[in-house]
């Protein structure tokens, strides 16, 4: 029988604050104290294994051999895979915890997505990526918006600087995909794509170039399709300006693609405030930059008027 997920309910803000707290710090020392026997059990073993290879030639090799082949292959494995899966768990309390109350009633279904349903996710994206991101490590999540369904995620790669004062070689760019699903069909694909776009995702070849009747718009997009008119009927100046309102509200690249009846953002150099860490305490403004972060969807539908 499947273990069932714990409901976590909490009237006051300040208890559910408490408790995750108290949560964070329990794993914070879990984590510890895992990565403190991986040590121990890694060094041991190790050690039992040359004591073994050099200061015996009896049965007592073979034992030493043997307890320290246990010890050191698998005790530090474990050990050290209970370790990485300690801000996992904290994470998932804390989304399970948060979401609801941070979307403040935007959705009529929000839910973060587990490893077997984000894989299959992953593999019917519109807009495939090129690499596909760590699902254990970024938030992915579903819900619907009326009866549009969307589902998004955080993905990560790494950027080269060329900043001759910087120490760093690279750095972690974040980005966010979005994918909508609408009751209607689009009657011709069209990508608006940033030019400073980082190109994690796959190209779409469309043959068909357009330009509006913004010249900043046109400095930093490129729309591509297969049928200028149909483009035309689509790409309004509202969208225009709803995309325009996107880049500057989240201060990332943002890109916009129409195909079939799915409807794809993305935000490819993204600002997100939130961090969650086991050794950074949760506040209220940590709460803060959660909303800000599960009502992206929202932001999204009410920007580029998908009904």
């Amino acid at each position: 029988m499947k273990k069932e997920k714990k409901e976590y309910q909490f009237i006051d803000v300040e208890d559910a604050i408490k408790y995750i707290n108290k949560y964070r710090k329990m794993h914070l020392f879990l984590c510890i104290l895992f990565i403190v026997l991986a040590s121990i059990f890694g060094a041991g073993g190790f050690a039992m294994i040359v004591t073994g290879m050099i200061a015996f030639d009896n049965y007592l090799r073979f034992v030493f051999l043997g307890v320290g082949s246990f010890s050191f292959l698998i005790l530090c494995t474990f050990f050290i895979l209970a370790s990485i899966k300690m801000p996992s768990k904290f994470r998932e309390t804390f989304y399970r915890l948060f979401s609801l109350p941070s979307s403040k009633n935007k959705y009529q279904e929000f839910n973060f997505v587990d490893k077997k349903r984000s894989s299959y996710l992953f593999s019917h994206m519109a807009l495939p990526l090129s690499k596909t991101p760590d699902e254990d490590k970024y938030s992915f999540y579903e819900g619907k918006i009326g009866d549009i369904s969307f589902y998004s995620f955080l993905y990560m790669r790494t950027q080269k600087v060329n900043n001759m004062f910087s120490h760093a070689p690279s750095i972690d760019v974040a980005g966010r995909y979005l994918e909508f699903k609408l009751n209607k069909d689009y009657k011709t694909d069209i990508i608006i794509q940033n030019k400073h776009s980082l190109g994690y995702f796959k190209k779409i070849k469309l043959k068909e170039t357009i330009t509006t009747e913004s010249v900043a718009f046109n400095d930093n997009y490129v729309i591509k399709t297969n049928d200028i008119y149909q483009a035309q009927l689509i790409v309004t100046p509202t969208l225009i300006n709803g995309i325009n309102f996107l880049n500057d509200l989240y201060q990332g690249y943002c890109s916009a693609c129409f195909k079939g009846d799915k409807v794809i953002v993305y935000f490819d150099k993204y600002q997100t405030g939130l961090k969650l860490t086991l050794s950074k305490r949760v506040d209220y403004e940590t709460l803060e930059d959660f909303s800000y972060e599960i009502q992206i969807p929202y932001q999204v539908y009410k920007a580029l008027n998908l009904k």
